[in-house]
């Protein structure tokens, strides 16, 4: 068989990491441990109950592998592009830098690349927004089957975001579900009109996860169910004030920007 040369473009930087991001297995327990412990003080208070009898310390050595996984991850996260070219590398493959070819043919084979790039995300999005819809029987079903033809994930996909959002799914909504608009959306709704329920939603979560823990929580998971402290944070930053529309806030923006290069 031919080898048929690949054209490709990799980011030097990750898109995502593990817990707070850090490179080492002491700095992600550490940030979880202290994580749980304020959520668990920060529902406390909210809730009006005592959470002082939950166990932090479940599974002790898969928190350890975890931390070591998860350490892996955020460095090869931090060098994206060097971590992808070695894995191609180590599977074979001979990798030709784009800045040995020339300018002209390398700026080609750009365009090239995006042009084509996106013309398959369309296609994907315009399949998925037009597959056929799914009974709550069926979708079940298709969860639970590992082996899945292109026409299924797209089955399986529309069902989801079509019970996610609760209205018509189009190429658009598949986008902007990509881009993380949902968890945008629910901050958002938080903030805003679910203030109220917010306390109650963390609560139901966190007794969930101790009756399946028998009163011991899984700290990566436990934490990142509880939006409180977000909720928290970005009120007390009064972030709602630069969403106020037709309302310049130049001033303001200043001092949020500060404030950020801190954060």
């Amino acid at each position: 068989m031919e080898t048929v040369d690949r054209h490709i473009w990799v980011r030097e930087w990750g898109m995502s990491v593990v817990g707070n991001g850090s490179t080492s297995i002491g700095g992600l327990l550490r940030s979880q441990h202290v994580a749980t412990l304020a959520n668990i003080a920060l529902l406390s208070a909210a809730d009006n109950d005592d959470y002082s009898f939950v166990d932090q310390n479940f599974q002790p050595e898969s928190l350890q592998t975890w931390g070591k996984r998860g350490s892996v991850i955020n460095v090869e996260m931090r060098r994206y592009r060097e971590s992808v070219l070695a894995g191609l590398i180590e599977d074979g493959y001979t990798v030709i830098d784009a800045d040995d070819a020339s300018d002209d043919e390398s700026g080609a084979v750009i365009e090239s690349v995006k042009a084509a790039s996106e013309q398959l995300y369309t296609a994907e999005c315009e399949a998925i927004a037009s597959a056929s819809e799914l009974s709550p029987t069926e979708l079940k079903k298709l969860q639970d089957k590992r082996a899945k033809t292109k026409t299924e994930r797209h089955q399986q996909r529309l069902a989801e975001l079509s019970r996610r959002y609760e209205i018509d799914v189009t190429p658009d909504l598949v986008e902007k579900d990509d881009d993380g608009w949902y968890p945008q959306l629910r901050m958002h709704y938080y903030l805003t009109l679910g203030r109220e329920f917010l306390t109650n939603r963390d609560a139901k979560r966190a007794a969930a996860q101790l009756e399946a823990g028998e009163n011991s929580v899984w700290k990566p998971d436990f934490n990142k169910g509880q939006l409180l402290p977000a909720v928290l944070l970005l009120e007390s930053l009064n972030l709602l004030q630069f969403l106020t529309p037709d309302v310049q806030l130049r001033g303001l923006m200043k001092r949020w920007w500060s404030l950020k290069r801190w954060l």
